[in-house]
C-alpha cells in the first residue's frame, strides 16, 4: 500500500520498504490458494478486456488525456482505471459503462514532471463478477490483480514543475503537559515544532510515543490539519485503555505536499521515504515526555463543618480525594433547594488540591438537599457520586460502582441572620421598624418572634416582607429586655436583643374647640396609618356623630395639642416628625394640610407637650423633657414659632408620661401632669410664670394600666379639666375616661 496524496498515512513510511516482498507473497498465496479450492462447476464468466487505449500520451500540466477501453462478455456495470506517478501516488479514471467507455485523466495545475503509468483497468457485472487487469509493474504491489498484461502503451508522460525532493527540516519538537502533568481520555496532549527553514507545502505530521516501561509504542499522533500544520502546533487525544505510564517521543515525521517525508528520531538519526533528500544542518531538539493516567478520581472522605449557617455566611466542606495529580479539575456539590424543587446550587471549587476545603457564600435562607458529588481530575471522566449509593461515570452515564457515602449528613439548613433594626416605646410596648439589608434574603424570612422579660411576653407576626412589629402587653415603666428572632422554613435564626422601657402615649388629646360649637373635643392618631381623627365633644363627657378624618397628611411620630400657637384664635396642632416640630395650623373643624416647621430638634425628646399659655404672657408654649430629664419651656411667639428651651425643672427622666393640663387644681394658672414608673399621677401646680408653685401632690394611682393618657381640657362641662386614658383592652377605638380634680383610672 502506497502513500496517497489525498490521505497519507504514517504507516504507509514505516512499512514501505517491506510492503512488496509481502504483496508478492500475497499474489503466490492467493494464486495457489485458488488452485486448492478449485472452481464451481458453472460459474459466470466475468466480462473481459479486449482494448485499452490513452489519447494523448505526452500532456502538459494542466491537461487532460482521453482514456477509451472495450470489453466483452457480460454488461459492464462499473468501470475505472488506476494510474500511478514516480512517487506511486494513484490517479483514479472513473469510466462509463458498456461494452465500450471512456472517462477523462485530469493532470492538474502545479504537477510534477512524471511519467504516469497505467497501472490497471477494473471491469465489474453483475452479480460482482470483476476482471481486473494489471500491468507487470503494478501486480508485484497488489494482490487482487485477475489479469497481468503489459499495459505500457498506455502511460502518459506529464510535463509540469521540476520535481522537488527535500523534506522538510526539523529544528525542535516539544509536548505538553510535560510530566509531572497527566493526560489522559479527557485531556489532550499538545505537540509543537519549529523548522529550519519555511515550509508552506507541509502535509502531514506524526509522532510516536514509547512507554518507558515496556517500551512498546503506546501513542501515535498525527494530524492533517491545514490550520494545526501552519501554525506548528496541535493537539492529540490519548486513546482510552492506554496504559498508565512515562511516554517518551521516540520519533517525529513531517511529510511535504509533494510526498518528501523524514521521520527524526531523538539520537539524530533520520530515517526518509519517497525518495527524499537527506536533510542538513544541526541535530533538532526533542523535549517530549507525558504521563499517561487513565485511573478516575476517588473519593475518600467529605463532611461539613457546620451544617447550619447564617444567610450570607459561607459553608465549608473538607474533603479528600485520590488522585494520581496534585491538583484536581473540581470538587462539586449539587444541591436541590427546596424551595423551588429545582437542582440549581452548586458547592464546588475548581483547581482544587486532592485534599482541601470548599467555601461558598450561601445567599438564600432555606434547606438545601444534597443530591451527588462530583470530582473531575480534567484527563478522565468525572465520576458522580449520587445519594443512591452509586459512582457513576458522566461520560458514559454508566455506573462503576457504589460508595458509603451518607449523603443526608451534607445537607445545609441556612438560616436567618440576626435582624437588623430599630426599636422604640410604644404604648404598653415596644414598636420595632426592620431594616434588612440585601444580603439578608428577606423575601424567605416568614415572620418574627418577640420575646419579653421579665414575664416572658410572646409576640408573633407572620407573613414576607414585613418591615414593622410590635411587642404588645407590657407595663408602662418597667424596663424589658426582648429578643427578636427572624422565622423561616429553615427554621429560626439568632436573636437580637434590645432593652426597652414602655411609656404612656399621649396621641389621644383634648384639642379644644375645634369645630366652633363651645364643646372641648377630641383628636386622636393612628400611628399605623398615621391619619389624625377628630371627635366632637357633646359637652357632656361623650361625643356627637362620628369619627371624622380631619388630617390624613400628618406623618408624625407623636402629636400633642398646641393651643392657639399661631394666634388666630383656632386651636392648632404639633406633630413631631424625624426631629421636626411641625405645626398644623387649624380651621374650623380641622387643619391645614401643609405644615410650617416651628422648630427643630425634637427627635431626642422624651417627652414632648403643650397646649397653653404656661409662662403667662398670654402666648401658648411649648414643654419638652431631654433624655435626661431635664424639663424645658419654650416659649411660643404667637406667630407659630417658638423660642429656645430654658430649663425650668429636672429628674423628669423617671416618668412615663408627662403632659401640660389646664387648670387642675382651680387656681387659676395650667399645670402639670405625670405618671411615674409605679403609675401614680402627680399634679405639679404653675405658677402662671413658667415655674411652679409649692410642692407635688399624688391624684391618682394605676396609670400605668393604660395605654394612653393625656390632657382633654374641660370635657364634661362642668369647668374643670380632665384627663383621658385608653385602656387597652379594646382592639378597635378608645375608651376616654375624664377625672377632674384628683382622680383614678375610670373614674
Amino acid at each position: 500500500m502506497l502513500l496517497r496524496s489525498s490521505n497519507i498515512r504514517g504507516d504507509d513510511v514505516h512499512q514501505i520498504l517491506t510492503r512488496r516482498a509481502s504483496t508478492a507473497l500475497l499474489t503466490v498465496l492467493a494464486v495457489v490458494g485458488g488452485v486448492l479450492a478449485g472452481s464451481p462447476a458453472q460459474a459466470a464468466d466475468p466480462p473481459s478486456l479486449t482494448s485499452v487505449t490513452v489519447a494523448p500520451t505526452t500532456v502538459a500540466a494542466p491537461g487532460t488525456a482521453q482514456v477509451t477501453y472495450t470489453a466483452e462478455g457480460p454488461p459492464v456495470a462499473l468501470a475505472d482505471a488506476v494510474f500511478v506517478d514516480d512517487r506511486g501516488v494513484q490517479h483514479k479514471v472513473v469510466l462509463t459503462p458498456g461494452s465500450t467507455g471512456a472517462g477523462t485523466l485530469t493532470v492538474p495545475t502545479g504537477t510534477e514532471t512524471s511519467t504516469w503509468r497505467l497501472g490497471s483497468v477494473r471491469l465489474r457485472s453483475e452479480p460482482d463478477l470483476i476482471t481486473k487487469v494489471c500491468g507487470t509493474f503494478w501486480a508485484l504491489r497488489v494482490s487482487d490483480c485477475t489479469v497481468t498484461r503489459d499495459l505500457s502503451a498506455g502511460d502518459v508522460t506529464v510535463r509540469g514543475m521540476t520535481p522537488e525532493y527535500d523534506a522538510p527540516q526539523l529544528a525542535s519538537v516539544t509536548v505538553s503537559p510535560a510530566a509531572p502533568l497527566v493526560v489522559g481520555p479527557e485531556r489532550q496532549a499538545n505537540l509543537a515544532w519549529t523548522l529550519r527553514s519555511p515550509a508552506p507545502d507541509l502535509a502531514y505530521v506524526s509522532a510516536r510515543f514509547t512507554n518507558r516501561s515496556t517500551g512498546q509504542v503506546g501513542v501515535i499522533l498525527d494530524s492533517r490539519d491545514p490550520v494545526a500544520l501552519a501554525a506548528g502546533r496541535f493537539g492529540g487525544w490519548v486513546a482510552g485503555g492506554t496504559p498508565n505510564g512515562l511516554y517518551d517521543l521516540t520519533s517525529f515525521m513531517l511529510c511535504d505536499k509533494s510526498f518528501n517525508c523524514a521521520e527524526y528520531h531523538p539520537d539524530g538519526s533520520v530515517t526518509l521515504a519517497r525518495g527524499a533528500r537527506t536533510p542538513t544542518g544541526a541535530q533538532p531538539t526533542f523535549s517530549g515526555t507525558f504521563d499517561v493516567n487513565s485511573d478516575p478520581p476517588v473519593l475518600t472522605s467529605i463532611r461539613l463543618a457546620a451544617p447550619t449557617v447564617l444567610v450570607g455566611k459561607p459553608v465549608v466542606v473538607s474533603y479528600a480525594v485520590q488522585n494520581r495529580q496534585a491538583t484536581l479539575d473540581g470538587v462539586r456539590l449539587l444541591y436541590t433547594y427546596q424551595g423551588d424543587g429545582l437542582r440549581d446550587v452548586e458547592v464546588r471549587r475548581l483547581d482544587a488540591p486532592r485534599t482541601g476545603t470548599i467555601s461558598q457564600v450561601m445567599d438564600r435562607i432555606g434547606l438545601y438537599h444534597l443530591d451527588s458529588i462530583v470530582v473531575h481530575n480534567g484527563y478522565t471522566p468525572a465520576l458522580e457520586y449520587r445519594s443512591d449509593g452509586t459512582v457513576v461515570n458522566l461520560r458514559f452515564n454508566q455506573v462503576v460502582g457504589t460508595h458509603q457515602f451518607d449523603l443526608r449528613s451534607l445537607d445545609i439548613r441556612v438560616i436567618p441572620k440576626p435582624p437588623k433594626l430599630t426599636a422604640r416605646a410604644w404604648a404598653r410596648g415596644a414598636r420595632i421598624d426592620f431594616n434588612p439589608g440585601m444580603d439578608d434574603d428577606i423575601g424567605n424570612i416568614t415572620g418574627y418572634e418577640m420575646v419579653a422579660e421579665p414575664g416572658h411576653h410572646v409576640s408573633r407576626v407572620t407573613g414576607i416582607n414585613l418591615y414593622t412589629a410590635y411587642v404588645k402587653g407590657l407595663t408602662a415603666g418597667t424596663k424589658y429586655t426582648v429578643k427578636v428572632t427572624s422565622l423561616s422554613a429553615a427554621g429560626p435564626g439568632p436573636a437580637t436583643t434590645f432593652t426597652v422601657t414602655p411609656m404612656l402615649t399621649s396621641n389621644v388629646v383634648g384639642i379644644g374647640d375645634l369645630n366652633r360649637d363651645r364643646h372641648g373635643d377630641l383628636v386622636a392618631l393612628r400611628r399605623d396609618w398615621t391619619h389624625t381623627f377628630g371627635y366632637w365633644g357633646n359637652g357632656k363627657g361623650g361625643f356627637s356623630g362620628g369619627v371624622r378624618n380631619i388630617a390624613d397628611v400628618v406623618p408624625g411620630t407623636r402629636i400633642l395639642p398646641a393651643g392657639d400657637l399661631t394666634g388666630d384664635g383656632q386651636p392648632d396642632l404639633i406633630a413631631e416628625h424625624v426631629g421636626r416640630l411641625e405645626l398644623y395650623q387649624g380651621t374650623n373643624g380641622g387643619f391645614l394640610t401643609d405644615p410650617t416647621i416651628a422648630s427643630t430638634g425634637w427627635s431626642s425628646m422624651r417627652f414632648i407637650t403643650g397646649g397653653g399659655d404656661f409662662s403667662g404672657d398670654g402666648r401658648a408654649d411649648v414643654l419638652g423633657v431631654t433624655p435626661t430629664g431635664v424639663l424645658n419651656l419654650y416659649a411660643g411667639n404667637g406667630r407659630g414659632k417658638v423660642a429656645t428651651g430654658r430649663q425650668i425643672g429636672s429628674g423628669w427622666q423617671t416618668m412615663t408620661s408627662v403632659f401640660m393640663t389646664a387648670d387642675f387644681n382651680g387656681d387659676r394658672t395650667r399645670d402639670i401632669l405625670a405618671v411615674d414608673q409605679a403609675g401614680v399621677l402627680w399634679l405639679y401646680p404653675g405658677n402662671g410664670k413658667g415655674g411652679f408653685r409649692g410642692v407635688r401632690s399624688k391624684v391618682g394611682t394605676g396609670w400605668n394600666t393604660l395605654g394612653s393618657v393625656g390632657p382633654l381640657g374641660d370635657f364634661t362641662g362642668d369647668g374643670k379639666a380632665d384627663v383621658v386614658g385608653i385602656t387597652m383592652a379594646v382592639s378597635s377605638g378608645f375608651m376616654p375616661v375624664t377625672a377632674p380634680g384628683a382622680c383614678m383610672p375610670g373614674a
